[in-house]
């Protein structure tokens, strides 16, 4: 599995609002649900970004077996919105 192009690799540059398929690089499809959908089209710090309310917003990416990995890397540009001793991620 190592060596091998990224399986996910979502760059949520989207740029219309009501997005519900994200592309992604990776070939497995990614969706969401309204009304938990990120808000896609906003700026970003290269091309378009995805804002989620850190409420409900989220994405599915559904069960394949090339996703059955023991280890993975997960990598983030995020830009918090809100200061605060517990915010999470």
């Amino acid at each position: 599995m190592f060596n091998t192009a990224p399986l996910v690799s979502l760059h949520f540059d989207e740029a219309s609002p009501g997005t519900t398929v994200f592309e992604n690089v990776g070939g497995n499809s990614v969706t969401c649900s309204e009304p938990s959908c990120p808000d896609a089209g906003r700026k970003g710090k290269v091309a378009q970004a995805a804002a989620f309310d850190g409420i409900d917003d989220g994405f599915t990416i559904p069960d394949r077996d090339q996703l059955d990995l023991d280890h993975f890397t997960l990598a983030a540009w995020v830009k918090p919105t809100v200061n605060g001793s517990n915010t999470e991620l």
